[in-house]
């Protein structure tokens, strides 16, 4: 039998990634990004089945420092002394999808 303790309402956290290499100074966690879009139908089955998960979400919000960047949009982001846009980002780092 398995017992879930988290919160039922429980939800990611989500932070902007100037706030997350913000609150790393202080208290480190991994930083977790979700890339996503509009046109993205795997990113509306994770937020349905999964993100919205309160286990899930406990887990994340215990863990990291949990991010959700915009794949089209076209906004500079700084990412430790780096600028990217979100495309330009999960390219560097080789995200797949």
């Amino acid at each position: 039998m398995l017992f879930s303790f988290a919160d039922p309402n429980e939800k990611v956290n989500w932070i902007s990634l100037a706030e997350a290499q913000e609150k790393i100074k202080d208290n480190p966690k991994t930083i977790f990004i979700d890339f996503s879009a509009e046109w993205c139908g795997w990113c509306k089955v994770m937020d349905k089945n999964t993100f919205s998960d309160a286990d899930v979400a406990a887990y994340m919000n215990k863990n990291y420092y949990s991010v959700r960047l915009d794949y089209d949009s076209k906004e500079q982001l700084e990412f430790f002394g780096e600028k990217f846009t979100a495309r330009e980002l999960g390219t560097k780092y080789k995200v797949p999808g």
